[in-house]
């Protein structure tokens, strides 16, 4: 295993064991696409798929269902208002890729990072 990796999953351990405590979340730089994701947290260390757990949410063709039930009324074409619901789902079809960044959290067993979502800069 990659020794920056083990650094810092001493630094987790020591941290469970009355050390300092981790406080806050890492961002990573896409560096190669999925299927064989990696994504670099820092210069010296490389994160690949063995060590990822994603978020169902940001992955392409995610689908989720939804229900809209307690819609405005809205008139269409002069007609009896009518209180608008929908049932359905939403895919979504962007992917995660090379050059974007994303938000880590660590995991409580050291060496998986939770990936929760995109970053953005403004």
């Amino acid at each position: 295993m990659n020794e920056a990796i083990v650094s810092i999953a001493k630094q987790f351990q020591n941290a469970k064991n009355g050390g300092k405590q981790f406080e806050g979340f890492l961002i990573g730089d896409v560096v190669a696409n999925l299927p064989d994701i990696k994504i670099q947290i820092d210069p010296a260390i490389i994160l690949d798929k063995t060590n990822l757990i994603f978020a169902a949410h940001i992955l392409k063709d995610y689908e989720r269902e939804f229900e809209i039930f307690e819609g405005e009324e809205i008139i269409i074409n002069g007609s009896t208002p009518e209180t608008f619901t929908a049932k359905g789902k939403v895919k979504w079809t962007d992917e995660i890729k090379s050059g974007d960044k994303l938000i880590l959290v660590p995991s409580s067993n050291d060496n998986m990072y939770i990936v929760i979502d995109k970053g953005v800069t403004l």
